[in-house]
């Protein structure tokens, strides 16, 4: 019984090491590099271009530029487990759904700012949009449903909905659930 026991914590040890090996912060910089280390949130209360610090084993903290690293992952940070994006090299964007349509969040300041909406289809350019803007139902509605008049049925069902930032979310993982 007591080797069963211990042969049963062992294997539950292993899954865990290896699971927990798996949710690594890390970075890629344009030139494909993946380097893991600990991406920390910066205090800044100023511009938020360059609001993140990265860390590397036995190296110093250092701020990681939109213009040097293509893409990085945090884990349990002060945004959460987060996705994030270089865009045009000059900012970052958090994204909060991947799929045949995009949706990406402002890396804002500290000083309470709301946050900026952008999404992109297919890899197209990234515009930014009314969600979550004061008065902007209507306006962020229509920017959505552009993108999925492809879809008419989840466009009909989108036409019965409410603007909002919670059913924009809810139509666009539907869309990109969906079959082609």
């Amino acid at each position: 019984m007591t080797k069963k026991l211990i042969l049963a914590i062992g294997i539950f040890t292993s899954f865990y090491t290896v699971s927990k090996a798996q949710e690594k912060e890390y970075i890629v910089t344009f030139e494909n590099d993946t380097i893991y280390g600990n991406v920390k949130r910066k205090m800044d209360y100023g511009y938020a271009r360059n609001n993140f610090k990265f860390k590397e084993k036995k190296q110093k903290k250092r701020v990681i530029k939109p213009d040097e690293i293509k893409f990085f992952q945090t884990i349990d940070g002060f945004d959460g487990n987060g996705f994030f994006e270089s865009i045009n090299k000059t900012y970052f964007l958090q994204r909060i759904i991947n799929g045949r349509i995009k949706l990406y969040i402002s890396v804002g300041n500290l000083q309470g700012e709301a946050p900026s909406y952008y999404f992109s289809k297919d890899n197209s350019i990234i515009n930014s949009s009314s969600i979550g803007d004061t008065f902007s139902r209507e306006k962020s509605h229509n920017q959505i449903r552009k993108l999925i008049e492809d879809k008419p049925e989840i466009l009909k069902e989108f036409d019965l909905l409410k603007g909002s930032k919670k059913n924009i979310k809810y139509i666009i993982n539907k869309y990109n659930e969906s079959e082609n």
